[in-house]
């Protein structure tokens, strides 16, 4: 059976990581046979980040190889329906996401000064007082270093906001009344797509970030609600 490595629930979600989100997503629409470990720390994974997965002796990491793997192995392609120009389209959504969009996540959380003491609470509240401010601090200015070496990080907290934004109205237009982004069956769009929606959700919703115009939320709630693929993410 599949082993699944990943962060434990919290911020109200199913897993702090979207990306570990996906991958659970991701099983459970392919309809495979896993079980789940919790780690808080991913340096103990092989590329030092989760999720990774265990399977037959295999150990995987990175959700990419991971379901490159599982493709292979299991002979299950939740985008074997797609033609060349869906699969072209459904690519450069899943790379708006996850090269882009990741990192407002990953500014809200780590850096903006308001939602920092939640997210550190959450990250870090099992370490005794004195280690919890000494690593949180080091990760945090570690965060703040690869924001801006990727270029996000150069700009202000409302055009970071913004961005965050038109990357979710973009998907919502995409969505538009279809039961999954894709056509009539889920793909892997899906488990990337939702998630990271139903995370910047939770955001907007739990913190009342002001700086998200009502637009977004709208956006939000109905990528959320629009597509069926959201009960695979438990």
């Amino acid at each position: 059976m599949i082993t699944l490595f990943q962060f434990k629930p919290a911020l109200g979600l199913p897993n702090a990581s979207p990306f570990c989100m996906k991958m659970e997503t991701y099983l459970r629409m392919a309809n495979m046979d896993y079980s789940t470990t919790c780690i808080n720390n991913p340096a103990k994974g092989p590329k030092g980040k989760l999720p990774y997965i265990e399977d037959k002796g295999e150990v995987i990491a990175d959700t990419s190889f991971i379901i490159e793997y599982l493709e292979n192995t299991c002979n299950h392609d939740l985008d074997s329906s797609l033609d060349s120009t869906e699969k072209a389209v459904s690519d450069a959504f899943v790379r708006m996401l996850e090269e882009f969009f990741y990192w407002t996540i990953l500014y809200s959380r780590w850096i903006d000064n308001r939602y920092w003491p939640d997210a550190r609470n959450i990250f870090f509240g099992d370490f005794p007082p004195l280690v919890k401010n000494i690593v949180s601090n080091i990760l945090r200015k570690q965060a703040k270093r690869r924001l801006y070496e990727q270029g996000i990080g150069r700009h202000t907290s409302g055009q970071i906001y913004q961005i965050a934004e038109s990357n979710l109205v973009t998907l919502s237009d995409y969505l538009d009344d279809k039961p999954y982004f894709m056509g009539d069956e889920p793909t892997k769009l899906d488990a990337t797509a939702v998630l990271r929606a139903i995370t910047w959700l939770n955001l907007t919703t739990h913190r009342k970030e002001k700086s998200i115009s009502s637009s977004c939320l709208r956006c939000n709630s109905g990528v959320n609600s629009t597509s069926e693929v959201s009960h695979f993410s438990g």
